[in-house]
Order: C-alpha cells, then structure tokens, then sequence
C-alpha cells in the first residue's frame, strides 16, 4: 500500500477530513485519535491488507509516519 492510500485509508476510517492525514502529524494532535480510532485503524488494516494489528503495536506509535511504517513493516 502506497502512502498516499494508507492516510486516505486512515482518514475513512476514523471519520477524518479529507487530506487531513500526511506524513509526520502527531497522532495527539488529530482530535479524533482515541482508543475507538485505533479499534478502527486495526480494523481497516485488516479489512484492507489481511494484517492484524494490536493495541500494543499502535501504542508505539506517535506520528503517522509511525503508523505507515508499521504497517509497511508487517508488510514485508
């Protein structure tokens, strides 16, 4: 998965704006980033790439270059 469609990826699933989601946003500054976003974040990472991901995966992750990396980690 591309970059540009894992932040649009990120963006349905926790009901942000669109184009809101780039590389190197703190995940505490995205008002929507709570523990229901990261259920939603496993889910679409799941839904979309077969990877499961778990809370405490996400729990190291502070930015979402953090997120995309991980996810393209579990890729490999």
């Amino acid at each position: 998965m591309k970059s540009d469609e894992f932040y649009t990826a990120l963006e349905e699933a926790i009901g942000a704006e669109k184009g809101s989601m780039r590389t190197g946003v703190p995940l505490a500054d995205i008002p929507l980033w709570d523990s229901m976003a990261k259920v939603e974040v496993m889910a679409m990472v799941d839904e979309k790439l077969r990877i499961i991901l778990s809370a405490s995966d996400l729990q190291g992750c502070k930015t979402t270059d953090d997120l995309y990396q991980l996810v393209a980690t579990k890729l490999s």
